[in-house]
């Protein structure tokens, strides 16, 4: 399969940002923040975006751009054997398991929107079907016309409708109370346990370490700022976040609603809200189309992940590598909606939450640490140096510092994620 490349330097941002961008900022964001105490969640999240998240994200650029391939072929081609190829099928296997639970709900997403719009919707497998089918049309249409061109329209679509919800919500009766639950930090609240949510949170949320921003830096051009860009996804990630909770907070709070409601807090108390209010409708139909455009731009770039490998390492055609991923995903996807009703429970969890559990808290954070190790203390300082300085002036000290953090406080702070979620933390 030919590597097509962004047509545009706005475009990587657009397409970059939409895969961080998704349900983790909209859906996630707000219920961990909810259930973590509010602004204390938020503090420590930015710390870790800053400290962990831009260090993984660039490692992952520098691994992408600098080799031109897919996860597993990038590993092989800058590693010259075999001994890393683990990480490849790391990033391979973690993308298969995500959009098998994603897409689910995504399907979610359409059924709520179908609902607002006409007061009826098919049942979830089909309202899951029609998620793939979207995600293998954009995909089929290639890198350019496809990921690129969704992208630079969803995501501008993304923003103002989420800045209307916001205006709606801040003349709610009440919502400067949901403001201050967001914004002020209760610091007796920052414990261990916050720390870990919101370092599995920058990883979920900003799509690190299972080799979606690699595939696309591996679509980039030399001229593009590595580090502009990493920074431009991360603040435009963080900034949705943000302002998905300045939407949802000051309405649960008006309406009486517990903030620690949950990953329900969504899909369960903001169809309650909407009722309540005056064009909730409008405003219902607004929100769930806002979360599935969300959830398309993420979806598409995890999918892309598989593609890609089939076609660089197999020869296989664009057109059957979306076939074959698209119907193991289905199979997938079905059955984690199924676990979700009594079917497919292992140990007491369900399919659905064991694949959550372990991309989360074991193949992403896997996938970060092998990226940052590679970096860091296998491959030459001087190529990733040299991968930075293209398309940016990016100053030797600067360099420096983030080689340190990929050496030794970045390592780290995953391998705490790792003992938190073997409960050794």
């Amino acid at each position: 399969m030919e590597n097509s490349k962004f047509a545009t330097k706005i475009g990587v941002v657009m397409a970059a940002a939409g895969s961080a961008v998704g349900l983790g900022n909209i859906w996630r964001f707000p219920y961990l923040t909810g259930e973590n105490g509010g602004g204390a969640f938020l503090l420590v999240y930015i710390v870790c975006v800053l400290l962990v998240g831009l260090p993984v994200m660039l490692s992952e650029f520098v691994i992408g751009r600098r080799s031109g391939k897919n996860a597993l072929g990038a590993m092989r081609a800058l590693s010259g054997s075999r001994r890393w190829n683990w990480l490849g099928w790391s990033c391979v296997a973690c993308s298969v398991l995500i959009l098998a639970f994603y897409v689910v709900v995504t399907g979610w997403c359409i059924r709520h929107l179908l609902l607002s719009l006409f007061g009826v919707a098919p049942p979830d497998m089909v309202n899951t079907l029609i998620a793939l089918a979207v995600n293998a049309a954009v995909l089929w249409m290639g890198v350019q016309k496809g990921i690129e061109r969704m992208s630079r329209w969803l995501m501008p679509l993304l923003l103002v409708l989420l800045l209307l919800l916001v205006l709606r919500s801040l003349t709610l009766p009440g919502s400067m109370d949901g403001l201050r639950f967001l914004f002020r930090p209760v610091w007796s609240k920052i414990t261990g346990d916050v720390w870990l949510s919101a370092l599995s949170q920058a990883f979920f949320s900003l799509s690190i370490g299972l080799g979606c921003m690699l595939t696309y830096a591996a679509y980039m051009r030399k001229n593009q700022n590595m580090p502009r860009t990493a920074l431009q996804v991360a603040g435009i990630d963080t900034l949705v976040a943000i302002v998905a909770g300045v939407a949802v907070f000051p309405a649960v709070f008006s309406f009486g609603f517990s903030p620690a409601e949950g990953p329900q807090l969504v899909f369960s108390v903001l169809p309650s809200v909407f009722a309540a209010m005056p064009w909730g409708g409008v405003f219902a139909v607004c929100f769930f189309f806002l979360l599935l455009i969300a959830a398309i731009t993420s979806s598409v770039s995890i999918q892309e992940i598989a593609v890609a490998y089939l076609g660089e390492q197999h020869g296989v055609s664009r057109g059957r590598a979306l076939v074959v991923t698209t119907a193991v995903t289905v199979v997938l996807a079905v059955a984690c909606s199924l676990s979700l009703d009594g079917v497919f429970q292992i140990a007491g969890r369900s399919l659905f939450d064991w694949f959550d559990f372990l991309t989360s808290k074991f193949l992403m954070p896997l996938g970060g640490m092998g990226f940052v190790l590679f970096l860091g203390w296998f491959y030459p300082s001087e190529g990733s140096c040299e991968e930075l300085q293209q398309g940016s002036r990016l100053p030797h000290w600067l360099f420096l510092c983030w080689l340190w953090a990929i050496r030794i406080p970045v390592p780290i702070a995953i391998l705490i994620i790792f003992l938190h979620g073997l409960g050794m933390v």
